[in-house]
């Protein structure tokens, strides 16, 4: 889940930075709070995730990680309205 959260926080600064350039007046508030510091923690994730799993925990934490990151789409997906 830490996976899939950090992750995000990097999608939001990249989002944040488009929305930038490309619609200056657009409310941004949510992408650049999520984006805050996030490139710095990024690294410090990968330092604690390698300290706490082996290469033999790879696989699980990998499935794991696309599990959530599926759970997040499934809720997403409900959560937003027809057009």
């Amino acid at each position: 889940m830490a996976y899939v959260l950090e992750g995000s926080a990097l999608g939001a600064r990249f989002i944040a930075e488009r929305l930038k350039r490309e619609a200056p007046g657009l409310l941004r508030q949510y992408f650049d709070a999520a984006a805050r510091d996030a490139a710095e923690r990024w690294p410090e994730f990968w330092r604690l995730a390698d300290s706490a799993l082996g290469v033999a925990d790879y696989p699980r934490a990998t499935e794991a990680a696309c599990t959530r990151l599926g759970s997040l789409r499934e809720y997403l997906g409900r959560a937003t309205p027809a057009a």
